[in-house]
C-alpha cells in the first residue's frame, strides 16, 4: 500500500474502504449515519474531480442545501488528509500530512466591499500562505463572494444521496444484511436528520431502512390549524394541555404515564371529528396516522389473522413516527364483547388484541391515541377505562356563531359585501361543518357559472330557505310541528330550549332544540320530561291542525323511533320501571323489534309508557294553544329561531307547569340531547 498522501482519490477507495484488521480494534465510536454517507459522497465528489495533489489546494464544495453543510464540515479534514473514515480503524496525523481549514459559509450572498467578504478571504489567503489545504463548505456557491470562488481550484457541487450510498450504508450497519428493498422510499427527502433519527443500536438494516421510509415522509402540511376551526372549545383546551405536556415529556420533566393520552371524540357524522384529530396532531408538532377498522379489513383477505396483523401495523407505524398521534376512526365498529350476536369468539380476538396494543407494555410511550365513533354506547367498556381512551369530548354540530364564522372561512373573497352572513348562520342552525362546506361549494358553484360573487340569494337558495318547491301548507305543518316541541319543553324546569328551524336539511324537514338543563342523575322527572317533549311536535299537530302525519316516525331517529328506543332502554337497563326489575343490555332497533316479538308483554309496557307521555304532551299543547300558534306564525315566517326568540315568546304566556300525573321516567339523557 502507497503512503497515503499519495494516493490519488478514486473510485476505489470510495466502493471498498481500506480496513487495518492488524491493529488493535478501537472502542466502539457512537454511530452517525449522517457522517458515513457524508463520508462516502464527499469522497465520490473529489474522486470525481480530479483534484491535483499535495497542500496549498482551496476547494469551495456546495451540497446544493444547508441540512448537509455542518455534516460536510465534520468529514472534509479526515478526507482531504485521505484517511479513514472515524470508526474504521484508528489513525494517527502523520507529520507530512497538510493541515486542512474548513469553514462553513450558510448565507445570502456577501456582497465584495462589505467587511465580511474581505474577512473571509484574508482568512483563506493566510491558510493558503500556511500550505493548509482550504475547504470552504456552502449551501449555495452564491454564499461565496465572487472574488473567492474565482480563486478556487475546484467548485465541486455534491451529489445527491441515492441508492448506491444508502445500500453503502445499509451494509456498513449490517454486514449480514441480505437483499434490502429501497421500494417506496423517497430518497430525495431524506435528510441527515432523518438518517440520525432512524438508527438504534443492535437493530439490524431491515428496521433501520423500515424507520427510514417513515422518516423521509414528512408530516402532512396541510393539516387543518385548530386556530381556524370554530366551535370547538373544549378541543382546544384538551390540545393545549396536550402539547403543554409533551413539551415537558420532552424534557424529560414528566413521565408518560402521567399525560392525558388516550381521547374519544363522539357526535354524530359529519361535525368533523377526524378533522379535529389532525388539528390537535398539528398543533402539538406530532405526525398524523389515521386508520380504522375498515382500513384493517381491507387490508388483507379479511380474515381474522389480516385483521389483526394490519391492527399490529399501525400501532408499529406509530412507534416507528413517536411522538404522533394514533387516530382511530368509527371505534364502535368494534362493538362490545358479548354484545352482539355475532361470532363473538372473533369479534373478542379483535378487542383483545386492540387492548394488547393500547396497553404497549411501555411501547406506545410517545404514541397518543385518539378515536372517533358515531355511537360511543357500543365501544367496549375496557377500551374506555382509564389508561386508555380516558378522556371524551361530545362534538355537535356547531352553534350559529360558530357556523357564521365557518361561512366566512369558506367562503373568503368570494362574497358580496351585502351578505349577511349572521342571517344566513341561524338559518343554518343544526348543520355540521360538513354541511356548511357543502352548501359554499354549490354557491361558489352558482356564482362562477354567473361570473359574479356569492350573494345572499345564492346561499339562501342552496340551503333551500327561498326554493319554490314544495307545498306552503307542509311548511306550515313543519312548523306547528317544531313549535310543539318547544312549547312542552317549555314547561318542564328540567329541559333548556334552543334554536327552532324548519329549513330542510337532507330527510330533515325541521329541527327543535332541546337538552337537559344541566347534566346529573336521571332521575323519572327528567326521563319524563324528554319523552313528552319528544311527542310534543306529534301533539301540536293533532291539536292545531286536527290531524297529524308521519313527521313524527319513519326512521330510526325520528321522535317516535327515538321514544321508542328510549322508552324501552328506561324498562330495560336503567332500573326504573313500575313493575319489578330486570336488566338487558341496549340493543339496536332492529334487534328491539326482534324482542318485542317475542314478548309482547315487554312491547305493550313500553306502549304504555310512550300513551302515557303522549297524552302528557297533548295536555299541556290544548293548554298552551295560542302560545304554540304565535310561536308557529314567526318561525313559518323567518325559517329559524334564535334561543332567545324562542324564550322570548314562550315566556309571554306559559302557565305554571301542570302537576305531575305520576308517568314512569322516558329516558337516558345521553340518548336524546337534541330533539329534530
Amino acid at each position: 500500500m502507497q503512503d497515503s498522501e499519495k494516493v490519488p482519490f478514486d473510485r476505489a477507495e470510495f466502493d471498498a474502504p481500506e480496513v487495518d484488521f492488524d491493529e488493535k480494534p478501537s472502542p466502539a465510536p457512537s454511530v452517525d449515519c449522517a457522517e458515513i454517507v457524508a463520508w462516502h459522497l464527499l469522497r465520490r465528489a473529489l474522486a470525481k474531480a480530479g483534484l491535483p495533489d499535495g497542500s496549498g489546494l482551496y476547494v469551495v464544495i456546495a451540497p446544493g442545501g444547508d441540512a448537509w453543510v455542518s455534516v460536510l464540515s465534520l468529514v472534509a479534514s479526515r478526507v482531504f488528509r485521505r484517511q479513514p473514515r472515524l470508526g474504521l480503524r484508528r489513525t494517527s496525523l502523520a507529520r507530512s500530512e497538510p493541515e486542512v481549514f474548513v469553514h462553513e459559509l450558510v448565507s445570502t450572498p456577501v456582497p465584495p466591499d462589505k467587511d465580511g467578504a474581505g474577512t473571509i478571504a484574508d482568512t483563506v489567503q493566510r491558510a493558503l500562505t500556511e500550505r493548509k489545504i482550504v475547504v470552504l463548505i456552502a449551501d449555495s456557491p452564491r454564499a461565496v463572494p465572487a472574488a473567492l470562488r474565482a480563486a478556487a481550484d475546484r467548485v465541486i457541487r455534491m451529489p445527491s444521496l441515492d441508492r448506491t450510498c444508502l445500500v453503502t450504508l445499509l451494509k456498513e450497519l449490517d454486514p449480514t444484511a441480505g437483499r434490502l428493498v429501497l421500494r417506496g422510499i423517497d430518497i430525495s427527502a431524506i435528510s441527515p436528520s432523518s438518517l440520525r433519527l432512524a438508527y438504534r443500536p443492535d437493530r439490524d438494516a431491515h428496521a433501520y431502512l423500515r424507520r427510514l421510509k417513515v422518516l423521509a415522509c414528512p408530516p402532512a402540511t396541510n393539516l387543518p390549524r385548530l386556530e381556524s376551526l370554530h366551535g370547538v372549545e373544549q378541543v382546544r383546551e384538551w390540545a393545549a394541555a396536550l402539547k403543554t405536556d409533551l413539551d415537558a415529556w420532552r424534557r424529560g420533566a414528566v413521565e408518560w404515564n402521567e399525560l392525558s393520552r388516550g381521547l374519544l371524540l363522539a357526535g354524530p357524522p359529519g361535525t368533523g371529528k377526524t378533522t379535529l384529530a389532525a388539528a390537535i396532531a398539528d398543533h402539538a408538532g406530532v405526525f398524523f396516522i389515521p386508520t380504522s377498522y375498515a382500513a384493517w379489513q381491507g387490508s388483507g383477505r379479511g380474515y381474522l389473522g389480516d385483521v389483526i396483523k394490519a391492527m399490529m401495523h399501525a400501532f408499529s407505524s406509530a412507534h416507528e413516527r413517536m411522538p404522533c398521534v394514533l387516530f382511530i376512526d368509527e371505534l364502535d365498529t368494534l362493538g362490545a364483547r358479548g354484545g352482539s350476536d355475532r361470532r363473538d369468539d372473533g369479534w373478542r380476538s379483535v378487542i383483545n388484541a386492540l387492548l394488547e396494543q393500547i396497553d404497549g407494555a411501555g411501547k406506545n410511550d410517545g404514541v397518543i391515541l385518539i378515536a372517533a365513533s358515531n355511537h360511543p354506547e357500543l365501544i367496549d367498556s375496557a377500551i374506555l377505562r382509564a389508561g386508555r381512551l380516558e378522556d371524551r369530548i361530545d362534538v355537535g354540530p356547531p352553534d350559529a356563531e360558530a357556523l357564521a364564522r365557518i361561512f366566512a372561512d369558506q367562503l373568503g373573497g368570494w362574497l358580496e359585501p351585502d351578505v349577511d352572513l349572521g342571517h344566513i348562520a341561524e338559518m343554518s342552525v343544526g348543520a355540521t361543518g360538513a354541511d356548511v362546506v357543502r352548501v359554499c361549494k354549490t354557491a361558489r358553484r352558482i356564482a362562477r357559472r354567473d361570473g359574479r360573487r356569492v350573494t345572499q340569494s345564492d346561499l339562501l337558495v342552496t340551503l333551500g330557505v327561498d326554493s319554490a318547491d314544495g307545498d306552503p301548507h307542509d311548511l306550515w305543518r313543519v312548523a306547528v310541528h317544531e313549535a310543539g316541541h318547544a312549547v312542552v319543553a317549555a314547561q318542564f324546569p328540567e329541559l333548556k330550549l334552543d334554536s327552532l328551524s324548519i329549513v330542510r336539511r337532507g330527510d330533515s324537514a325541521g329541527r327543535a332544540g332541546v337538552s337537559t338543563s344541566a347534566p346529573g342523575a336521571l332521575t323519572p322527572s327528567v326521563l319524563d320530561a324528554l319523552l313528552a317533549a319528544l311527542l310534543g311536535g306529534r301533539a301540536a299537530e293533532e291539536v292545531v291542525l286536527g290531524n297529524i302525519s308521519a313527521g313524527a316516525g319513519g326512521a330510526d331517529g325520528s321522535d317516535l323511533g327515538r321514544a321508542t328506543r328510549i322508552a324501552a332502554t328506561a324498562e330495560l337497563s336503567l332500573g326504573i320501571r313500575n313493575e319489578g326489575l330486570i336488566w338487558y343490555p341496549r340493543i339496536s332497533a332492529e334487534k328491539l323489534a326482534e324482542l318485542f316479538a317475542r314478548r309482547p308483554d315487554i312491547e305493550r309496557t313500553v306502549q304504555r309508557r310512550l300513551d302515557n307521555a303522549y297524552a302528557r304532551a297533548r295536555d299541556l299543547i290544548e293548554g298552551q294553544a295560542s302560545t304554540l300558534r304565535r310561536l308557529a306564525d314567526r318561525l313559518h315566517a323567518q325559517k329559524t329561531m334564535t334561543a332567545d326568540e324562542v324564550v322570548a315568546v314562550v315566556d309571554e304566556s306559559v302557565a305554571t307547569v301542570p302537576g305531575s300525573r305520576g308517568l314512569p321516567p322516558l329516558a337516558d339523557a345521553a340518548e336524546a340531547p337534541c330533539l329534530r
